[in-house]
């Protein structure tokens, strides 16, 4: 199995403009958030996308102060790619891109 590679896309969550969202869905848990990155680990020999790492971010406030912070809200790894540490591999990327965003992980 070829090596997957990680590449990093920052999205934003606009909702549905009217239109009615289907109750339960994947894309229903982001549009919660302010904001979401969205990471996607593909293949690089086939361009086949085996993994999806989703951050939600939101303003808090935390002390009185606002703060920008981030929530897992979906993993999926493809079932022939599991066991291959790419979660972990996604979830250190969104971390070092959430800190060079200064977006912290609410406790």
């Amino acid at each position: 199995m070829p090596k997957p590679m990680i590449f990093a896309i920052a999205c934003v969550v606009l909702g549905c403009n009217g239109r009615k969202k289907p109750r339960g869905s994947f894309h229903d848990k982001g549009a919660k958030f302010d904001d979401s990155l969205i990471l996607v680990c593909k293949v690089k020999d086939t361009g086949f996308i085996c993994g999806v790492y989703c951050v939600g971010i939101q303003q808090l406030f935390f002390g009185g102060k606002a703060i920008r912070a981030g929530h897992v809200y979906g993993v999926r790894i493809h079932a022939q790619y599991q066991k291959l540490g790419l979660g972990h591999r996604l979830q250190a990327e969104a971390e070092r891109l959430c800190s060079d965003k200064k977006i912290v992980s609410p406790l």
